[in-house]
């Protein structure tokens, strides 16, 4: 069994604690438009490509973020588009799962 609820405890696999120092290195902006900050953003897109191969996805569908809260946060943009947009029909499944997310928040704590 592969327990991935350490927290920040978890151990680094050698070859994760290798790639971070290397990515460490690159101190630039990735939007910038100056040199370092370019070369950070070839190491991000690099990175993006990798995840993206061992996902079987493309590179644009993979969406790096600072962490769990932020990826959480940004999975919100489809219940308020059903809040604000249209409502599910009554009785389907869709109508079941935006009830749960309405009123039922603790998920989130």
């Amino acid at each position: 069994m592969i327990y991935l609820d350490n927290n920040a405890s978890t151990p680094l696999d050698p070859e994760v604690w290798s790639a971070m120092e290397r990515a460490a290195t690159v101190h630039g902006n990735p939007s910038s438009v100056h040199a370092e900050g370019q070369r950070a953003r070839r190491v991000v897109e690099e990175a993006r490509q990798e995840i993206a191969s061992l996902l079987c996805a493309r590179a644009e569908e993979v969406v790096l973020t600072s962490g769990g809260t932020e990826s959480i946060l940004m999975s919100m943009p489809p219940i308020v588009k059903w809040r604000y947009d249209w409502e599910p029909a009554e009785g389907s499944a869709e109508a079941k799962l935006y009830s749960d997310f309405l009123i039922d928040k603790d998920w989130l704590a």
